[in-house]
């Protein structure tokens, strides 16, 4: 669930899929500085957006911050590539400015991947990734529905049936370990059953609604829909996306840290014209939501002083609550 109404949130399932697969996708294979730090701030002030600061300040001082720390010691202690020597250890192995720099941008990339995953969980929602997946991958489609109506239920009927052997007398926390072994054995035949109960009921429900034997004409309800905005977002999403790649590929993002660090524009390569068209590029791809949430925004608070100019306090408030 979002913390708020979101602009980017509405949009259609595959706008929200095609932009989150080209971010995701030029941040891991794009390992240039400028490409991570700008896909690193969008990730954060978006995920706060979402979020809120508490989850993300959380986020950050629990795992993110402390597994980077951790990535970048660990690379330079096993990767021992790089022509500038810093230092040699007491088993013989080299430390090198290049292993440094290198696991350095791998925390990065940890820490990039993980903050925009904040933002997949928040926007594409199992209904949204079902959709997407369903009409390429009919089979898959049904298995992940499955699959995530599955989850809860389980977790649900596990915590049923451990309340239940509890008040029977037969808590695990106080008991003997040989009596730990033969509650959670009981618990667990009692999940089994459970399981195979449930999937005859799933199965004979979808015999009796006819479920296969009208595949070719079969239809399903979907309650997104096609429009100009989505068209013109998709086409900004693909046009952005696009631009990054020329860039990249013309060599405008190149960046290497084995065995000599060349980063055009930082070290060992000049900026040229494409480094500053990808970056912009990159940067306007990857504040596409935050773009939409101030201009829909700006848009409302623009509506509503109209509304007020021409006195009409009453259906201001009747709109702002059909908008809650």
């Amino acid at each position: 669930m979002t913390r708020s109404r979101d602009s980017f949130s509405m949009s259609h399932p595959l706008v929200n899929f095609a932009f989150f697969v080209a971010v995701l996708g030029m941040s891991m294979f794009c390992l240039h500085p400028l490409i991570l730090g700008i896909s690193l701030v969008s990730a954060i002030v978006y995920g706060v957006v979402l979020r809120g600061w508490r989850h993300m300040a959380k986020l950050l001082g629990v795992f993110i911050v402390p597994g980077v720390i951790v990535v970048a010691i660990l690379n330079p202690a096993f990767n021992h590539n790089g022509v500038t020597l810093l230092f040699t250890m007491n088993d013989g192995n080299s430390v090198t400015l290049e292993a440094i720099v290198y696991g350095v941008v791998l925390a990065a990339t940890l820490a990039v991947t993980t903050c925009w995953f904040v933002c997949v969980n928040a926007v594409l929602t199992r209904d949204k990734f079902v959709y997407v997946v369903g009409r390429p991958f009919p089979t898959a489609s049904l298995i992940l529905s499955m699959s995530f109506r599955f989850i809860p239920l389980f977790l649900r009927q596990f915590h049923l049936t451990t309340v239940s052997q509890k008040y029977l007398g037969r808590d695990m926390s106080s008991a003997r370990w040989w009596q730990k072994i033969k509650i959670a054995l009981s618990v667990t035949s009692s999940m089994f059953t459970w399981s195979m109960e449930n999937a005859i009921h799933v199965s004979d429900s979808m015999q009796a609604r006819g479920y296969g034997q009208y595949h070719r004409r079969r239809s399903s309800y979907s309650p997104y829909r096609w429009d100009r905005r989505n068209v013109v977002l998709l086409l900004c999403v693909v046009v952005l996306t696009a631009v990054s790649l020329t860039a990249s590929l013309e060599g405008g993002l190149a960046a290497q840290y084995d065995p000599v660090i060349v980063v055009s524009g930082i070290s060992g390569a000049s900026a040229n014209l494409w480094t500053w068209i990808g970056a912009g590029a990159f940067a306007l791809l990857a504040n596409i939501p935050l773009a939409i949430r101030c201009t829909d925004a700006a848009q409302w608070r623009r509506y509503e002083r109209s509304l007020n100019v021409g006195g009409s306090q009453t259906s201001t408030g009747r709109i702002e609550s059909a908008w809650r």
